[in-house]
Parts: C-alpha cells; structure tokens; sequence
C-alpha cells in the first residue's frame, strides 16, 4: 500500500505526461494551505471534509487518466467530483478522497447540431462544460438571444443539475433541463471516453446511457466531461415576481396559506396561465407551543413565485386573472384600490423604461379600482429571470413529490407539518437576522410540457429521458438553513466576530431545526411519494424512492 503523498505525487507525474498537468491542491502543505483550505469548502457548511488532493482538471484526457490511476489503485484511491459543489449532502466532497474538481471546465460554446436535427438552426445547440455555473451561462445565452431550461441558483453548476433533473424557472413550458440534453462526453468506469448523441439508436448502448444521463442522477453511469442541449430562442419579454400573501391579505384580509396554495395549484394546471413559463410557492414555517395548535387554516408567510413570458398589458392581465380565481375560490368580492407595493417585479429589456409600463397598466380597464397599481424594483439587466443569490451555509433538506391523486386531505396535512414547537418561537424570532429559516418550496412540474404537448412516457425524441415524475403535480422541498453569513463567493457579510458570536448563540436552534426536517420527512401527508435527487436527503433510504437501473 503506497503513502498518500506518494500517490498524489505519481498521480502528478501522470498527468504531466500528457501535456499541461493541472493544478492540484494537497491537504498538509504549506505553501497551498490558504488556497487548500478554501478550496475544501462544501457549500452546504454542515460539512467539514479534508479531501487529499484537489485536482483542477481541464480537459476529458486528464479526467480519464485520473479514473485510469483510480483503477490502478483500488484500495488506495476514492476518487469525487464536483461541479458546483451544491450536492445538499456534500457527496462531491470527503476526507481522504482525490476530489476532481471541473470549475476550470466552465466553457459554453456552439456545437454542430445532431443530423437528427436538421429542420433546426446551427445555433440552437450548445455546449456547456461541466464547471459551468447558471450565472455564467446564462449571460453567455443571453448575448446571443438563447436559453435552456435552467435553475433558479446563480452558483448552481449544470452537470448534477441536469442529470438529477433540472427543476427550474422555464419547466412548465420546456421541461425539466434533462429533456433538452442532446448529447454528451462521458468518461465510464474504466476510463474509456464515449461520445453520446440523440444521432444513436434508442436501443444502442450510446442510446440507453443518454437516456440514463436524462434525468438518472448524477455519477450513476460515469464522468461527464461535457453536456450538450438543444436550445431555445428567448422571447421579447420575461418578468419574475412575487405575489406575497402581505398583499393578498389588502385585498383579502382572511385569507390563510391553505387558500394560496388552492390558488396555486390552479393556476399551474395544464393549459391555464399560458404566461407562466416556471413557478414555485414558498411557506414559511412557524412556531407553535405545542402539536394540538396545528391548525389547517393558519395564516403562514407565503408567497408565489412566478416567472412569465409576454408583454406588460399581458402580464398585469395574469395578475388580475389570478385575484379573480382566488375572489370566486374563497367567495368574498376583491376590495378597493391599492398599489401593488408588494409585488416584485423585473422587466427584461434595456430599452423600455417603467414609465412605458405604466402608461401601459393606466390603459387597462379591468377593474377601475386596480388601475393605480404600480411596479416596484426594477431590474433592468436583459433577460435576467432574478436567479437567486444563495451562499454557503449549513442545511439539511429533504422531499417528496405530490401524485395527482393529491386533495384537500392533503393539502391540510401539508399546512400542519409547517407549524411546530421545535422552531423558533415568536418571541425569538430575531434569530431570523442571524441566519435561521425554515421553510418549504413547491415547485411545479405540470404545465404545458408534461401536461399537454407531452405524454407522462417519452421526451419530444425518440431518446425519451429517465427523469421518473413526469406524471407528478410538482415536488415539496422542505428547507433549514442556519448560520447564513456569507455570500455566493464565500465571503462574509457580518463581522467574524459577530458570526462566531451568533453561530453559538444559534446552536440549539439549529439543532431543533434539524430535528424538524426529521419530523417533516416522516409527516404523513396523503397523496405524497418518493424524492427528488437534486434536493438530497441520505436519510431517505433508495427502497423508499423509485430507483433506476440499467445495464449499459
């Protein structure tokens, strides 16, 4: 059995054999420590790993060398890869691994189109390397007017993203990202590189292991050292917002969290809401004295996230779509005049100003007393669907799905596994401030994709695609984060001291908020199955969840 060192230092020999050798980090040397140390970081900071060496690869040869020396050395070598790092578990990370690290294969480039394809335009395909972030792809998208089904998390790498899934603001209307993958390069087990295209037959190895890439899960079938997507042509306009329940309850002060949700669910059905290319519901959680105060009808923070496609008059007509599907659900009459302060709104476009819009929503005539309404943080950066601005902080999150199945039963059940004594109470809720939050986010599958214009079986190509919750309403995502102190680069946005200082103070908080996500895993919710890959939770055990398996 070699030493560490001395299999890192071959490992390096190796790899200089080929050309450029890239950059590799050691755990125990002096003259790496500071980069080292940042560089072992998992973004979900629950986690605190030493891998032995970080390797910054740079192309598909190195990648498959390294898996070559892993073979060599079986007993001595676990070999990890991340792409972002965003794995909730921190699977892409570990102590004594050789960690494969692709930020350096971040490049998003123009590929030739599959023959398959030939009715489409050259331009329409790309490809992504696998260190590629959504920040970075999707301003490279947007320069030339394209876009792919991408995630809602600036920081978010596309590989494991793609090949659990891909859950994202443009999923009702295109799919989840996996469907829109043509092609890819692959390193398997063996270190053997194979290109894979939607050019193969279904039934062909390369067939089957691109439809296995298409929603499988990642690091299930080999290495991938690129992805390649069919992309689309970006439309004029694009909003996100957000429609709080603070605003909800000026129009409708009784209205609870329960009636939100109902509003939500009828407003992502197939066919309805033909703006609405994406969208989830996030519910706050709260706390309660004690488990006999669970009550169905709470009135629990929410809001309605939402990302839409079209112009302003069409846009601000969703809206009052929207309040007048919820007045007929709950039977009270939409009051007086207000202004949309609590609407969050982003218009697309360098070139139209907010007082084009509203001279747009002063042109409708809807409902008289809603015409003074009025948009508030603009955001004018083009084709930008406000991507999220998560930092590195300690989590755990676990989920299910809801089957179509899902009722009224339902829908109660989910409200009361929000409140508990576990979570901070009122009168603590300053805590807030220093980090800890509690929530769910529901995200929606159904729409226009999987709803209508595709069957719950294929994908719109022969390949077809492993994602398994085509036939899903959309997945429950329960959430809890502490200790978040820091930004999308890792840095602080509070004094160290005061970090550390709240980081005490927050431990039995934090402690009780895990001790939640156990709660919540187990909460008997009707209608409710399985778990989506992306938002990993190793407490869910494979024989709980729809697990796929091929032989390649």
């Amino acid at each position: 059995m070699k030493k560490t060192y001395e299999l890192i230092t071959e490992l390096d020999d190796t790899l200089k054999a080929l050309g450029d050798a890239p950059t590799i980090l050691r755990d125990c040397s002096s003259s790496d420590a500071k980069a080292y140390n940042e560089a072992r970081q998992s973004f979900n900071r629950k986690f605190d790993f030493r891998p032995a060496a970080i390797i910054y690869v740079e192309n598909t040869e190195q990648v498959s060398a390294i898996v070559e020396f892993a073979n060599t050395y079986k007993e001595d070598v676990v070999l990890r890869v991340r792409s972002g790092g965003h794995d909730h578990e921190a699977e892409s990370n570990g102590t004594d691994t050789f960690l494969i690290d692709f930020s350096k294969m971040n490049e998003v480039i123009h590929v030739p189109k599959p023959e398959q394809c030939v009715n489409e335009k050259d331009n329409l395909f790309i490809g992504i390397g696998p260190g590629a972030r959504f920040t970075h792809i999707k301003e490279v998208l947007d320069a030339h007017n394209l876009g792919i089904p991408h995630g809602t998390c600036k920081t978010v790498a596309i590989a494991g993203f793609t090949m659990g899934g891909g859950w994202g603001p443009w999923t009702r209307k295109y799919g989840m990202a996996c469907e829109s993958l043509v092609g890819a390069t692959i390193v398997l087990g063996d270190g053997e590189v194979k290109e894979l295209s939607i050019d193969k037959a279904k039934d062909s190895p390369e067939g089957r292991l691109l439809w296995a890439l298409r929603g499988g899960g990642g690091l299930s079938y080999g290495i991938v050292t690129q992805l390649r997507f069919k992309a689309f042509e970006l439309p004029p306009f694009t909003y996100s917002f957000s429609l709080k329940l603070d605003f909800l309850t000026s129009y409708f002060p009784n209205i609870t969290s329960l009636q939100v949700l109902k509003l939500w669910e009828e407003i992502i059905q197939p066919g309805k809401s033909p703006l609405l290319i994406g969208t989830n519901l996030k519910i706050n959680a709260v706390h309660i004295e004690s488990l006999s105060d669970r009550d169905p009808n709470a009135q629990l923070p929410c809001a309605i996230n939402a990302y839409l496609a079209g112009g302003a008059t069409e846009f601000v007509q969703t809206i009052f779509d929207w309040l007048e599907i919820l007045a007929q659900q709950i039977k009270q009459p939409l009051l007086g005049s207000s202004h949309l302060d609590s609407l969050s709104a982003s218009l697309d476009n360098t070139n139209l100003a907010q007082s084009w819009i509203e001279e747009k929503v002063e042109e409708l005539t809807i409902d008289e007393n809603a015409r003074n309404w009025r948009f508030e943080s603009w955001d004018r950066s083009y084709h930008h669907l406000g991507l999220d601005s998560d930092g590195p902080a300690p989590h755990k999150i676990t989920s299910r799905l809801a089957d179509k199945n899902w009722d009224n039963e339902s829908r109660e059940a989910l409200i009361c596994s929000l409140q508990s004594p576990l979570l901070i109470p009122k009168k603590e809720d300053d805590l807030n401030e220093y980090g800890i939050h509690n929530y769910i986010t529901i995200g929606a599958i159904t729409g226009d994709f999987y709803g209508t214009q595709n069957n719950s079986e294929e994908g719109q190509d022969a390949i077809g695609s492993a994602f398994p919750y085509k036939d899903r309403l959309f997945t429950i995502q329960y959430q809890a984060w502490w200790n978040e102190f820091l930004n999308p680069e890792g840095q602080l946005t509070i004094d160290e001291s005061a970090a550390l200082e709240h980081t005490i103070k927050n431990r039995v908080y934090s402690n009780r908020t895990e001790d939640w996500i156990e709660q919540s895993r187990d909460f008997d919710i009707p209608h409710t199955g399985g778990a989506f890959i992306s938002f990993k939770d190793s407490s869910v055990t494979t024989k709980n969840t729809l697990v796929l398996a091929m032989k390649i």
